[in-house]
């Protein structure tokens, strides 16, 4: 489903709700905000969700959460 203008709301499965939130910041950027909920116990922890969108600190951003891959350097 989507949540004109900024929202998507993607289909639940059976052990959690996910969201993403774009929020523009200028002309040609935005922050992503990948949101989970559900119980504890069958909800992955911010790590994974870190891991799995290619978020990391160190490996795939920066200590400014800048990207460290881009088109320049493959």
């Amino acid at each position: 489903m989507f949540v004109a203008p900024y929202t998507v709301l993607i289909p639940p499965n059976n052990l959690y709700n996910v969201a993403n939130v774009n929020v523009p910041m200028d002309d040609t950027t935005a922050a992503f905000y990948f949101i989970a909920w559900g119980h504890p116990a069958t909800t992955p922890e911010t790590a994974t969700w870190r891991q799995f969108l290619g978020n990391v600190r160190g490996v795939d951003l920066d200590e400014r959460y800048r990207l460290l891959r881009n088109h320049d350097n493959r």
